[in-house]
C-alpha cells in the first residue's frame, strides 16, 4: 500500500513539474549584434591650385636651375603644396615681348618683368634705373624698390592699374661696360664717343647718350649675333652669365653705371582667387626679405661666378682684361651721364603730373646711403 502511495506521489510531482515548465514563458532569443558600419571613405586629396609661370629663358639655363626653379619649389612648399606652379620656359607659351600683356590678361599668371623691356609702362619704377645714384649693390637696389612701393602709393598703383599683384623686386646689376677686342677698352669720357653699345631703355639709354655713345636696345637673344657681326661695339651688363658671350668680349670695365629694375608679379585676378592662408604663405616668400635676399644671394654673389669663368677661359688660352677706371674719371662720367639725366627725369615726371618725383629720387638716395 505504501509503495502505491509513493508511486502516486512521484507521478504527481513529475506531472506538476511538467505543467509548471509548460506554462513558463519561453526565453526571448538574443538578436545577433548588428554589423559595424563601414568606415567613411577618406576625403579625396585637395587638388592644388594651378599657377602658370612663364619665362623667356630656357629651364636648363644655369640661372633658372640655380635660383628660379628652386624658388618656385620653395613657394609651393610654403603653401603646404596647395598651389602647383606650371612652368612654361623658353617662350613656349608667351614671347618675351608679350609678357606684360599676358600677365595683365591672365594668359600668364606669374612671371618677372623688366622695366627696361617696357619703356613708359612703369614710369615711377624707372627711378631705380637712373644712372649713378650711388646704389652700392643689388641687395640695396631691390630693397629700395620695395621700400619705395610701400612709402609711395603711386608706385604701387603702377601695378594695380595693370591688374598685377607685386610680390617682390628682382633688381639686377650693376650694369657696366664691356667691349669687343676690335673696339678696345673705354677708359675716358672721350672714348665713349660714337661707341655702339647695347643697353636698357629709358634712363640708361639717356645716360649713354649723355656720355657720347650711340645706345642700342636689343633683346638678349640678339646680342651674340650683333657682337659677331660688329653691329655693336659692346654691351652694358654685369657679372652674371657673362659666359654666354664667350670670347666675343675682351675688355671688362666694372665701373657701375646703373641698375636694372625688375620684379616678380602675379595676375591680380589669380591673386584674389587664392584662399587667405595661401596668400599669406606666398607673401612669406615675397616682400622685402625676398627682394633683399634675391639681390644678395643671386645677383651680388654672381661676381665670383663671373671671375671664375674668366679664369677658366684663361686656362683654356683665352684672352681678356679687366680694366679699372680711375675714380676721378668715374666722377666725370657721373657728372656728365648722371646728374643731368636724373634732373631731366624729375622734370619730365613732374610735367606728366607726378608731383612727388623729386621726393622719390631723394628718398632713393637716402636709402642708398643707409645700405
Amino acid at each position: 500500500m505504501k509503495g502505491k502511495i509513493l508511486a502516486l506521489v512521484v507521478v504527481v510531482t513529475i506531472c506538476s513539474s511538467l505543467i509548471v515548465l509548460g506554462c513558463a514563458p519561453k526565453p526571448v532569443p538574443v538578436p545577433a549584434p548588428a554589423p559595424a558600419p563601414a568606415p567613411a571613405p577618406a576625403p579625396a586629396p585637395e587638388k592644388p591650385i594651378s599657377v602658370t609661370w612663364t619665362g623667356h629663358t630656357l629651364a636648363t639655363s644655369s640661372w633658372e636651375q640655380k635660383f628660379t626653379i628652386p624658388y618656385l619649389r620653395s613657394l609651393e612648399a610654403a603653401t603646404g603644396n596647395k598651389i602647383k606652379v606650371e612652368e612654361y620656359w623658353g617662350e613656349t607659351l608667351v614671347k618675351a615681348a608679350d609678357t606684360l600683356s599676358a600677365l595683365t590678361e591672365g594668359v600668364s599668371e606669374m612671371s618677372w618683368i623688366a622695366v627696361g623691356f617696357y619703356p613708359g609702362q612703369f614710369p615711377l619704377n624707372e627711378v631705380g634705373a637712373l644712372p649713378f645714384l650711388g646704389t652700392p649693390n643689388c641687395k640695396a637696389a631691390a630693397g629700395i624698390g620695395w621700400k619705395l612701393s610701400e612709402k609711395f602709393p603711386e608706385v604701387q598703383k603702377e601695378f594695380t592699374d595693370k591688374n598685377l599683384k607685386l610680390l617682390w623686386y628682382h633688381s639686377v646689376g650693376p650694369y657696366w661696360l664691356m667691349t669687343r677686342e676690335q673696339t678696345g677698352a673705354v677708359t675716358t669720357l672721350e672714348e665713349w664717343k660714337g661707341k655702339k653699345v647695347r643697353c636698357l631703355t629709358g634712363p640708361p639709354t639717356e645716360a649713354l647718350q649723355a656720355l657720347g655713345a650711340s645706345p642700342v636696345y636689343l633683346p638678349g637673344s640678339e646680342i651674340v649675333p650683333a657682337l659677331q657681326q660688329g653691329v655693336i661695339d659692346g654691351i652694358t651688363h654685369g657679372w652674371w652669365q657673362i659666359s654666354q658671350w664667350g670670347d666675343l668680349i675682351t675688355y671688362y670695365m666694372p665701373s657701375p653705371l646703373y641698375f636694372g629694375v625688375e620684379f616678380v608679379v602675379m595676375n591680380m585676378e589669380k591673386w584674389n582667387g587664392l584662399p587667405a592662408d595661401v596668400q599669406d604663405a606666398v607673401m612669406s616668400m615675397s616682400g622685402l626679405k625676398t627682394s633683399e635676399s634675391w639681390g644678395a644671394d643671386c645677383m651680388d654673389a654672381s661676381q665670383q661666378d663671373g671671375l671664375d669663368y674668366l679664369e677658366e677661359r684663361r686656362a683654356k688660352g683665352g684672352s681678356w682684361e679687366i680694366v679699372d677706371i680711375d675714380p676721378a674719371e668715374a666722377e666725370r662720367w657721373a657728372k656728365v651721364g648722371g646728374e643731368p639725366v636724373q634732373e631731366a627725369w624729375i622734370t619730365k615726371m613732374e610735367a606728366n603730373g607726378y608731383s612727388n618725383a623729386r621726393a622719390i629720387v631723394e628718398e632713393y638716395r637716402r636709402l642708398a646711403k643707409e645700405y
